[in-house]
């Protein structure tokens, strides 16, 4: 038999206590389960411990391990989207972060870097804001500010603003020629500035030679207009030309030359077909105003004086009487140049069928030979005025 207690197993079958720990050894049927099942739980309880404070703790560190993945899951969306230039968006992923893990330098110190990059970013958006206000010279001192900022950072995130910062430099510096610009108002002046653009950059000297073409285009354009409402369609096409040296490729000088060409073409034929009436008209009046008065080749004296006397005669070979004969007349020199442009009128005053009327004129001092020709002459017969062209 064998004591349940000290675990001795000498011991008298028939006794009912151990000699060795004085323990009562007898047991009926419900005792001896009752221990059997206390036996085992003293195996069993133990085991059961260690296996839920190892399950506790697998769960512990899988709860921990959870909330690092989340922590370095948001500072990585942190990283990407302050790099794309979103930076409120960065910060708030940052924000979350520090929730699950406030202790997280790491994430502390990008948190700081976002912060910096913020009003840094709010600064050189005031600095647009001045350019586009022509506050060139508060944009200019903001610039050299934040220049050196920037340059006290290496952290990838400032290379986007380090971008926008160079960019804004140059604004100021194309919107300073610019304001020059708007000074010029000849095609030769802008010329001479569209020269001086070489000695900015590529990017700045593109733009500011498409402001100067600009303006080019719109001087040349305006005058071109100027001078076509005038006819004047020559000095039209030179005003357009001028600017086109300058963007010869331009739609809107091209498209303005095409119609200025058309407009002379159109000009042209509408003059030609005026003069065909004009002369069609004068011959009518010719063929039938020959019939009423005929002049005599004048006759042109010099004097002593250079003084040019010119006499001549008109007579009616009408069958009626003609009155207030006027002679329009033009007086060169034998080069063919214009001395003179005058009228004169014929005496006497009324001319009846068959008579004749004489008409004089000085030129004073020609002191040359001279022509005279007589243009038109124009008279009363009853009510009406007639017109002759010699």
């Amino acid at each position: 038999m064998e004591c349940h207690y000290c675990g001795e197993k000498e011991i008298d079958p028939l006794s009912n206590y151990c000699q060795f720990c004085g323990k009562k050894v007898f047991m009926n049927e419900q005792e001896w389960k009752h221990y059997r099942i206390s036996k085992r739980a003293l195996i069993i309880l133990p085991a059961a411990s260690i296996g839920l404070v190892w399950m506790l703790l697998t769960a512990a560190d899988k709860h921990e391990a959870s909330i690092n993945d989340k922590v370095i899951s948001y500072q990585q969306k942190a990283e990407d989207t302050a790099l794309a230039g979103e930076y409120e968006k960065a910060l708030d992923f940052a924000d979350k972060g520090l929730a699950l893990r406030e202790d997280y330098r790491i994430l502390e110190q990008e948190k700081e870097l976002l912060l910096g990059v913020l009003q840094d970013k709010e600064d050189l958006d005031q600095i647009n804001a001045h350019i586009q206000k022509g506050n060139l010279d508060q944009a200019a001192k903001q610039i050299a500010v934040l220049s050196k900022t920037f340059s006290g950072h290496s952290s990838p995130l400032y290379a986007k603003l380090k971008a926008e910062l160079e960019q804004a430099d140059r604004n100021v510096t194309v919107a300073e020629v610019k304001k020059e610009i708007e000074t010029l108002n000849t095609i030769e002046e802008l010329s001479e500035k569209l020269k001086e653009v070489t000695v900015l950059d590529a990017a700045e000297a593109g733009k500011v030679k498409e402001q100067i073409k600009a303006k080019m285009v719109l001087i040349g354009s305006s005058a071109a207009e100027e001078d076509l409402e005038e006819k004047q369609f020559n000095a039209a096409i030179v005003s357009v030309d001028k600017a086109l040296q300058y963007d010869g490729d331009n739609e809107k000088l091209l498209s303005l030359k095409e119609k200025i060409l058309s407009e002379r073409t159109h000009f042209e034929q509408a003059e030609q077909n005026r003069l065909k009436q004009i002369a069609m008209a004068a011959n009518e009046e010719k063929e039938r105003t020959d019939k009423v008065l005929k002049t005599s080749n004048p006759a042109v004296e010099e004097d002593e004086f250079g003084d040019a006397h010119i006499t001549g005669k008109v007579k009616n070979i009408s069958g009626a009487p003609v009155q207030s004969i006027t002679i329009y007349f033009t007086v060169k020199n034998e080069e063919g140049t214009l001395i003179e442009k005058g009228k004169t009128n014929v005496f006497p005053n009324e001319l009846k069928p068959g008579e004749e009327a004489e008409y004089s004129h000085i030129s004073y001092g020609v002191k040359q030979e001279v022509s005279f020709a007589i243009e038109r002459m124009t008279w009363h017969a009853g009510k009406n005025t007639v017109t002759k062209h010699q």
